[in-house]
């Protein structure tokens, strides 16, 4: 932060002489004038021994205890200074400048209760001293006050426009009540009234980052630390400004040098980790967080800080046990608990993840994106409607977020609710026009509700963002197989497999190519293996039964159907498809018994054909 007011020693321009004992050593004012000069030399030890000598000769002077009270604060000694003021306070109790001069040593001390009433009364019932405005409303401010220290700094202001420290000072409180503008534009104001001061730069510079301006706020940077190359701070705060702007070597040098100045802040550790982490260098990043964690062990942002270097590389129980610490050390830190939900997701442990994400909501039940990790969670483990709450929750709370309602599609579309997959889809493109996964989705949405080349235009769009996913591809090879395109397909097909060897749709789009040219036995095959990887099988164990069928292989691909049919009890088609294998088999009974089940869940454009298999069991 900048020095203010009382803080600075405002050197003179011109040479000031060295100045000589006093011809008279009875003169206090002698001694006092010398005591000047040496303050103005920036050397306030010496200041203090010319108002000893003065004290000496008047013990009891209010005016001189507040001098040498100043004095000593400037030159380190706060006790001394404390039993200076005290004094002159005790002396003159209603004496402002001694007051103020209190107050101020104490606000430097953290005794702010105590400052805050020296300098109260210092100002009185309407003081024109501008700094001492400005000085108590800096009370009020780290007292947490800020409608007071903006009333504050607003007076000193109307007093004297030019008080920099005040624009400065106001600068943090607008920006603490969201006035980003308002706290930039005092920061300006401070900057030009006091160029030289690197405080303000610094300060102003991160502002500026926060607002996205980083060439500006290097600029800044750059500034304050050709004033004082020895602000830490300023190091620290450019090589953030750096790695925001994708400099990682840069910020690293930063970070280097402000821990050459000041090694023992952990904070600038953390810095430096997530410099080296975006170089690649996760040894070197793991080295600084486990620094950090030595020079703060009971900080749970350093752990928290661990973890997620461990889990950007991979490593999930490394993660967990580092979120662990976390939680030993704060059992109500909210970030680190939501965060163990989402790795223990991913590391299998759907249990420990919904255990940890469900803590969280019952601390703050409006975190929408802690619904959106909890809904994830819950579909994994087959809790379809408690994800499909989970999502909803997220919408209501965020109806703006794009994400919720992709996940949501991706549900509707594994509960087999189409038209709400097509619905929600759609939504995230108002948002997205070019999304892939959201194109993807409608795509597969539309081949459900039979909408083919629609579904094909939105499968190719999606191609067409991102040519190396493999899902696009599998599921236009499977549109394509509904329309008999069966080159096309088996080429979508291979495309996608090229990718991925384990994408479902493309397995089962080629085990419909398979079927289609006569090749029921490479046809179990690939749908054997989308079996295998298959988050919703129905279709998959369907097909997989007409391979077998195929093939001559009954009993087994009764087994599949029966599977089928046990998934959807409500769908005709695994009852149809269990009604011709019966009759294949000779199982007359049971044939016209699964048919009649499929007649009747049949759809209108499909009961037809039903009935006449029917009539066909032999």
């Amino acid at each position: 932060t900048g020095t203010a007011g009382w803080e600075r020693v405002a050197l003179r321009s011109r040479r000031l002489p060295r100045p000589e004992p006093s011809a008279d050593p009875a003169d206090v004012e002698g001694w006092l004038a010398r005591a000047d000069v040496h303050r103005a030399l920036g050397d306030p030890a010496a200041a203090v021994a010319d108002l000893d000598a003065a004290l000496r000769l008047s013990p009891d002077a209010p005016a001189l205890l507040v001098a040498r009270g100043e004095f000593r604060a400037e030159a380190g000694d706060a006790p001394g200074a404390i039993l200076d003021l005290d004094r002159a306070v005790a002396l003159d109790p209603d004496a402002a400048g001694a007051r103020a001069a209190r107050g101020r040593v104490l606000l430097e001390r953290g005794e702010v209760d105590r400052a805050l009433d020296d300098l109260d009364r210092a100002c009185g019932s309407g003081s024109d001293d501008a700094r001492l405005v400005a000085d108590r409303g800096y009370a009020r401010h780290v007292k947490g006050d800020l409608e007071g220290a903006l009333a504050d700094y607003e007076r000193a202001l109307e007093i004297d426009p030019q008080l920099g420290v005040a624009h400065y000072r106001r600068a943090d409180v607008r920006w603490k009540r969201g006035d980003r503008r308002g706290a930039l534009a005092d920061y300006d104001a401070a900057v030009a009234l006091e160029p030289k001061d690197p405080g303000y730069r610094n300060d102003r510079g991160v502002a500026r980052q926060r607002l996205g301006e980083l060439d500006r706020a290097i600029e800044d940077f750059d500034h304050a630390l050709a004033i004082e190359p020895g602000r830490a701070a300023a190091w620290s705060n450019r090589g953030v400004a750096r790695l925001k702007r994708g400099d990682a070597q840069g910020a690293i040098d930063d970070f280097d040098r402000a821990l050459e100045l000041d090694p023992g802040t952990p904070l600038r550790l953390g810095y430096r980790a997530s410099a080296r982490l975006a170089l690649g260098d996760l040894p070197g990043a793991l080295a600084d967080s486990a620094r950090r964690e030595e020079l703060a062990p009971d900080d749970p942002r350093a752990p928290l800080e661990r973890a997620k270097l461990l889990d950007e590389s991979g490593d999930r129980p490394g993660a967990t046990l580092a979120l662990g610490r976390v939680l030993e050390l704060d059992p109500s830190h909210v970030e680190a608990r939501a965060l163990r939900g989402r790795v223990r997701r991913e590391a299998g442990d759907l249990a420990g993840s919904i255990a940890d994400l469900e803590d969280v909501l019952e601390r703050v039940p409006g975190e929408s994106g802690v619904w959106l990790l909890l809904g994830q969670s819950r579909q994994l483990a087959g809790d379809l409607d408690g994800a499909l709450a989970a999502f909803s929750r997220g919408i209501d709370l965020e109806p703006d977020a794009p994400s919720a309602y992709a996940n949501r599609a991706l549900l509707h579309l594994q509960r087999g609710d189409h038209d709400l997959a097509l619905s929600d889809a759609e939504t995230v493109l108002r948002f997205l026009p070019d999304n892939p996964i959201a194109l993807h989705c409608r795509g597969v949405a539309r081949s459900r509700l039979g909408r083919t080349r629609e579904a094909i235009e939105d499968f190719s769009a999606a191609i067409g963002k991102v040519p190396s996913l493999a899902a696009p591809w599998g599921c236009r090879a499977d549109a394509r197989a509904d329309l008999g395109e069966w080159d096309a397909a088996a080429a979508d097909a291979a495309r996608a497999l090229e990718i991925d060897p384990t994408c479902e749709p493309a397995l089962r789009a080629r085990g419909r190519v398979g079927l289609a040219s006569g090749d029921p036995a490479a046809a179990e095959a690939d749908l054997t293996r989308a079996l295998e990887v298959a988050a919703d099988p129905y279709d998959v164990l369907l097909l997989r039964a007409l391979a077998r069928r195929d093939a001559l292989r009954l009993a087994p691909a009764l087994d599949d159907a029966r599977r089928a049919a046990s998934l959807r009890e409500g769908d005709f088609r695994a009852w149809e498809c269990l009604g011709d294998l019966f009759d294949r088999s000779g199982r007359r009974d049971e044939a016209i018994e699964a048919l009649d089940r499929a007649a009747s869940l049949a759809p209108p454009e499909a009961r037809a054909r039903v009935l006449e298999r029917r009539a066909a069991v032999r």
